[in-house]
């Protein structure tokens, strides 16, 4: 496994926000943890090596040496975008051989972050570094010091009207084959009675007329349940209450129409705001209105943390989770849902079904990917 880094951070900070545009002193109290590899070199790279995965962008947060405050914080903007999927965060220092005052230091500098977005450490899937420059023979103060962050962003899928969504879900239809989730959910064993909760939030815009187009294809004869969210119906983030956010519209039917009816009313009803949503809620929701169900089908952003994470044992029907969006690992959240329900777990290449017999310490392997259980939940290694 390799060696982390565990920073819990309760900071009683007496700060000058720049969050607005007239300065308030504040006291805040925050408590986060961060898990990061922590990498030593002489001299990060600046500008750093380009991503191999052209899809991604590159954000630069940059500081003074042996100070915390960001230079510019209004280029972080962009992580506050719904649509903005972060792949990983390096924050870069120089070592000054004082480690107490080195950590109050760090613990500082993902406060500042904090201040600009706090939605960034609500992402599992944040693949995080801490960089230690030595700067050996080097004047530190030229050195880099800050954040470069990589991130990709979604196209957002903004239907206008009904005819519009069909004509597009007719086309996907045609071809069902480069239908990724069309070639997982016919895997799938046919359960007579089950619910479909399905995450319509801005950053599963790829999704949605994949999700429709299998509806299409499937012809059923009787109705199925089905449950869209978007996490609050354009709600503000900080009036989100876990178990009670919003946003999720529930029906039954075999008609096409009435599918693509409520496809377009929660897209145009919200797009999620932040990164966590509510899935949980709305899995909930959508047993307690068919309590007859005997299995849900959740389809999901593997991009996205669940909000309502703590209530996931309250779901007592197995959950089958195809998840979108897993080329770089599995978002463990979603391996702990599945297990804790009995249910299974499904990628474009894996059919992932005996996680209930996985113990504590003992490990599944997930593509190239290897996770743990350990104090009940499954960590990546």
């Amino acid at each position: 496994m390799k060696p982390i880094a565990v920073i819990c951070l309760l900071l009683l900070a007496a700060t000058t926000t720049r969050l607005h545009a007239q300065a308030a002193e504040s006291t805040i109290n925050v408590r986060f943890h961060v898990g990061a590899d922590t990498v030593g070199m002489t001299e990060y790279p600046m500008p750093p090596e380009a991503a191999t995965d052209k899809s991604l962008k590159t954000l630069v947060l940059r500081m003074n040496y042996n100070e915390s405050a960001i230079l510019n914080p209004k280029d972080a903007e962009v992580l506050n975008s719904g649509l903005c999927n972060i792949v990983s965060i390096d924050l870069v220092y120089t070592h000054d051989g004082n480690e107490e005052l080195l950590e109050m230091l760090n613990k500082r500098r993902l406060f500042e972050l904090y201040l600009i977005s706090p939605d960034v450490f609500n992402r599992n899937m944040v693949d995080w570094r801490f960089i230690r420059q030595s700067g050996e023979g080097r004047n530190v103060r030229k050195l880099f010091h800050g954040y470069v962050i990589r991130y990709r962003m979604v196209a957002p899928y903004n239907p206008v009207t009904i005819d519009g969504m069909r004509a597009d879900v007719a086309r996907l239809a045609a071809r069902p084959f480069d239908n990724d989730l069309f070639r997982i959910l016919k895997r799938l064993p046919e359960v007579e009675q089950q619910a479909v909760v399905v995450d319509f939030t801005g950053s599963m815009s790829p999704y949605f007329t994949q999700v429709m187009a299998w509806f299409f294809l499937q012809q059923y004869q009787t109705p199925t349940a089905f449950v869209f969210f978007n996490d609050g119906d354009r709600k503000p983030d900080q009036r989100k209450t876990v178990g009670k956010t919003g946003g999720i519209y529930s029906f039954r039917t075999n008609n096409m129409d009435t599918l693509l009816h409520y496809a377009l009313r929660t897209v145009d009803s919200g797009n999620g705001g932040d990164s966590p949503e509510n899935d949980v809620e709305a899995i909930l929701q959508g047993i307690k209105e068919n309590p007859k169900v005997k299995t849900v089908v959740l389809i999901a952003d593997n991009w996205a943390d669940m909000r309502d994470y703590a209530l996931i044992r309250e779901v007592k029907k197995p959950v089958s989770i195809i998840l979108c969006g897993t080329d770089r690992g599995i978002n463990t959240q979603y391996l702990d849902l599945a297990r804790v329900s009995g249910g299974s777990l499904h990628t474009i290449e894996e059919d992932i079904d005996n996680l209930t017999k996985i113990n504590e310490g003992n490990e599944v392997k997930i593509g190239k990917d290897t996770y743990i259980l350990q104090g009940g939940r499954f960590r990546k290694k």
